[in-house]
């Protein structure tokens, strides 16, 4: 099978093994295939989603959950002539619990947003099977793993019209972080090994570091991971070195209207 999640989660998730009678994260997400058109289109990209409708109260975690959890996971069992892009994670909400823990989270809706390309290869005709096992974690006072098996036949068509769900997959869209360019006036510098953020004009701004495998993060994120003024202050210690690049995504909150840009830099050099 196709993971397109690569964080080490399969033993954290296991089987979808549980005791009988116990509650599973199934009771509290439900979950579907979902596209964009009406029909998977011959040629070019077609947008495939994941949606998960979460209950009140309860939370998803972002591709990097923070403190505690574990990001969802998506796996299509492989089709010759089809090829799945990467997940499209939409920015997520921070989530403060006591002083010192904050993760990065969904609540009510995740709308993970894949891309899927046909090319000459694919055989199937005028429709287009797929299979997925979808896992995750869903939290509140407590955390719950949710394992399903998904079929679902798609049509294929040489054009289509916006589906029932296209209003959901443009407002996740709308959450996806772009790069970052000029008229965001925002600035990105290194001061010691302390990276300073500041997004002109801004009553709020937010970071949410994307994961890496050396788990370097800034320090206290509960406190310094936002601010309600147009600067950051994000303290590193020495072991920045060793990442390859420091990057994540900005929330900017300007005239009460919320933006998403990704920044990424070279590590600062401890001396």
């Amino acid at each position: 099978a196709l993971s397109l999640l690569m964080a080490p989660l399969e033993s954290a998730y296991g089987r979808g093994d549980r005791p009988d009678a116990q509650p599973s994260g199934n009771d509290f997400v439900n979950v579907r295939l979902a596209i964009e058109k009406t029909a998977i289109a011959r040629t070019g990209i077609t947008n495939l989603a994941v949606i998960f409708d979460i209950s009140p109260g309860w939370h998803l975690y972002w591709r990097n959950p923070g403190d505690s959890g574990l990001p969802p996971r998506v796996t299509f069992t492989p089709i010759d002539g089809v090829t799945f892009g990467e997940p499209q994670w939409p920015a997520p909400k921070r989530l403060v619990e006591g002083e010192t823990l904050v993760d990065y989270v969904y609540e009510r809706e995740l709308v993970l947003i894949i891309p899927v390309t046909l090319d000459a290869k694919y055989t199937g005709g005028d429709s287009l099977p797929l299979a997925a096992r979808l896992d995750w974690l869903v939290c509140r006072e407590r955390c719950l793993q949710g394992t399903q098996n998904i079929r679902m036949s798609f049509p294929i068509a040489d054009t289509a019209k916006a589906s029932k769900d296209a209003t959901r997959f443009e407002a996740a869209r709308a959450r996806r972080p772009q790069p970052v360019k000029d008229d965001d006036q925002v600035t990105v510098r290194w001061n010691g090994l302390d990276l300073s953020i500041r997004a002109i004009g801004a009553t709020s701004v937010a970071f949410f570091p994307y994961e890496n495998d050396e788990y370097v993060y800034p320090a206290d994120m509960v406190r310094n991971g936002a601010a309600r003024s147009d600067t950051l202050r994000l303290p590193y210690d020495k072991d920045v070195a060793s990442l390859k690049r420091v990057a994540g995504v900005l929330a900017i909150t300007r005239k009460g209207v919320e933006t998403f840009v990704e920044i990424s830099m070279t590590p600062a050099k401890s001396k």
